[in-house]
């Protein structure tokens, strides 16, 4: 077996959530020729020291939430997509909520405070992703999904509903009255859901590295990274290969963190953030676009780039879950670092 060979068996695994046992399956009855082994053995080596390092900092936080007076139980086993579940108890939610942001995470929505109680009160748990480090995101938990006792499906609030408006958490309530008149709203008027706005997931730099190798911008080219996030693509860019760059993120938050960090890494000329939606932003300047998006919207959005793009343009995307593009990539790899794994998809006009 080759190294194409096994990647579309890791790639296969990944998808069927069968990372590990598609890992041990190939390294020990699989035939593999002597660098497919090597290429293995060295992917197993990395994958595990992903793992141990994600573990690590799951064993600090539940150090950390023990310190400040809350119980923490871990639930599963951290994965691919590096996610970490502890359940807690209700009432150490905000406490929780702290020791985490003491810890450099955030919000995973960004949402305002009266949004955030709501949607507890719904998924009885609540996710904060990391700006960085091998552990991209925890969830607390301290319930089942329809515990709540909150309320049927018709009027109780999704993450779209609370999306919608800012409440202040003493109207928290009051997204019960918001969701039914969106259901009405959608369906007398035909409005279709927002579905691009994507929670905040950091990509770890080594992963966009490597993803930005893909496909090589120029000094003289224009990268274009679509939801910029904290800025780090667009940053990792401008230095690593001198390119002009440009953010897109909808979130005020994110693109004024992202902001800050481009002043900070002494970028201003080089690189620009726009706090703005997607729609509407003029691609026919840029030479490599980056997305990192919600697999649904991209599949939508994709058609689009690649016809308003210029011949020699480049679409890189990364994703761990199965997406079905109308249009085959030119070249799909499987990146696997210390800090996290994922595959890369690249477009060339």
């Amino acid at each position: 077996m080759d190294i194409a060979a096994i990647d579309t068996r890791l790639i296969e695994g990944l998808h069927g959530n069968r990372w590990r046992e598609t890992l041990e399956e190939l390294l020990g009855d699989e035939p593999l020729d002597a660098g497919g082994r090597v290429y293995l053995e060295r992917l197993a080596s990395r994958f595990e020291a992903f793992v141990e390092s994600a573990e690590m900092v799951r064993f600090e936080i539940i150090g950390a939430l023990g310190a400040g007076g809350v119980e923490s139980h871990p639930v599963g086993a951290i994965g691919p997509d590096s996610t970490a579940t502890l359940r807690i108890a209700k009432r150490d939610r905000l406490t929780a909520r702290r020791v985490l942001e003491d810890h450099g995470f955030i919000d995973m929505y960004r949402l305002g405070r009266g949004a955030q109680k709501a949607l507890e009160l719904v998924n009885m748990r609540m996710s904060m992703v990391s700006l960085g480090g091998p552990l991209s995101r925890v969830n607390l938990c301290w319930g089942t999904r329809g515990d709540s006792g909150v309320g049927i499906k018709w009027v109780t609030p999704s993450l779209a509903d609370v999306r919608s408006v800012e409440l202040p958490e003493s109207l928290w309530w009051a997204y019960w009255i918001v969701r039914p008149i969106r259901v009405v709203r959608r369906r007398m008027l035909r409005v279709p859901e927002d579905s691009h706005r994507a929670p905040f997931l950091a990509t770890p730099v080594p992963l966009i590295r490597r993803l930005l190798d893909l496909a090589s911008p120029g000094r003289d080219e224009l990268l274009v990274d679509l939801g910029c996030g904290d800025g780090r693509v667009v940053i990792e860019a401008a230095r690593r290969y001198g390119c002009q760059a440009v953010g897109i993120e909808a979130n005020g938050d994110l693109a004024g963190l992202a902001r800050g960090r481009v002043e900070a890494e002494g970028l201003n000329g080089r690189v620009v953030i726009e706090h703005r939606d997607l729609t509407g932003f003029d691609i026919s300047k840029a030479r490599v676009i980056f997305a990192f998006l919600p697999a649904g919207y991209l599949t939508r959005l994709l058609p689009s780039l690649l016809g308003r793009l210029p011949e020699g343009a480049r679409v890189v995307v990364h994703e761990q879950a199965p997406v079905s593009f109308t249009i085959k990539p030119t070249e799909r790899e499987l990146i696997v670092h210390e800090s996290g794994l994922t595959i890369g998809y690249i477009w060339r006009v």
